[in-house]
């Protein structure tokens, strides 16, 4: 995604290799947000949702930025606070348009009598390919929040 932005080309065996030294980051980033999304929803769902917005930019901070994982949460839950209610309604939206689809999908084949291994294969490619969009999403507002920062720095320095 960083090259992208920058406008930059990198090859097949470049990008693996970056993505294999974030990996073990990235895993303790989506456990800790996990667990704390988790607790927050123990806590009557609302706040569950407001973590998982707040916390939604940590993969960005850790991979674009090179922040490790607890930093990147902190800083995640201190950028999202202006937009934590549009991104949070974006990802109920998201997320839950995912899971209506996916329902109707299974049971409609199901209610065709198509084999249950058929029907979890097809759930299992639309559950893949639709959960790609709540991370673009966020990735969308992460990238206008980078975006509008440097304008306000650019304007600073103007003067």
């Amino acid at each position: 995604m960083a090259s992208r932005l920058d406008g930059n080309s990198i090859s097949f065996k470049a990008i693996y290799s970056k993505a294999f030294r974030f990996w073990p980051l990235m895993a303790v980033v989506y456990l800790t947000t996990s667990i704390l999304i988790g607790v927050g929803f123990l806590a009557l769902i609302i706040p569950g949702l407001i973590v998982m917005a707040r916390t939604s930019y940590a993969q960005f901070y850790c991979v674009l930025e090179n922040k490790g994982p607890i930093e990147a949460i902190k800083k995640s839950w201190n950028e999202t606070r202006e937009n934590q209610w549009i991104l949070l309604i974006g990802l109920v939206v998201m997320y839950s348009a995912i899971e209506v689809t996916d329902w109707m999908a299974s049971k409609t084949l199901t209610a065709i009598g198509a084999h249950y291994v058929f029907v979890h294969i097809v759930a299992s490619i639309l559950n893949c390919t639709l959960f790609s969009l709540p991370i673009v999403f966020a990735f969308r507002m992460y990238s206008d929040r980078k975006a509008t920062i440097k304008e306000q720095q650019d304007q600073v320095f103007e003067l």
